[in-house]
């Protein structure tokens, strides 16, 4: 008999990953095709010295995730928040561990930050959207990431 296990969304299923990975750098790449890989050797590069490389996007097309990166941009130093396109140092993984629930990966760089850890980002050319988005149409997507927002404002 198979046993299910029930969805706990992105950001917990991301840090499930990191903590099984085997290598020293750990990147994580949303499997929608909405990023391309031809950037990851460029996040590792550019992560000597730092723990944390982001992939931003230079324009956000939803109003809900410039809103969501200006509330943060300041203290981070990364202006695409929501980005899950990252590579991390493995050790630091332990350190940031998610428990507000879905934050679409948000929760990682605020954790991150407040353990005084090294972030920092590369900007990189945004792949087109697709006309249907993973996380609904323009009102439920600024919705949940709204209440992405909220919950990432307590940790």
């Amino acid at each position: 008999m198979a046993v299910s296990k029930q969805r706990e969304g992105q950001t917990k299923g991301l840090a499930y990953g990191m903590r099984q990975a085997k290598h020293d750098v750990v990147v994580t790449i949303d499997s929608d095709l909405e990023n391309d890989p031809k950037w990851i050797p460029s996040l590792v590069d550019k992560l000597v010295g730092l723990d944390i490389i982001v992939a931003s996007r230079p324009n956000l097309p939803r109003i809900s995730e410039r809103i969501f990166s200006r509330v943060y941009r300041g203290r981070l130093g990364v202006r695409d928040i929501l980005s899950n396109y990252r590579a991390y140092r493995k050790n630091i993984i332990p350190l940031i561990t998610p428990t507000k629930g879905e934050t679409f990966g948000a929760e990682f760089l605020i954790l991150a930050w407040r353990a005084g850890l090294r972030i920092s980002e590369i900007v990189v050319e945004a792949s087109p959207r697709r006309k249907k988005p993973r996380i609904g149409n323009t009102v439920i997507a600024n919705l949940r990431i709204f209440t992405a927002l909220t919950r990432s404002l307590l940790v």
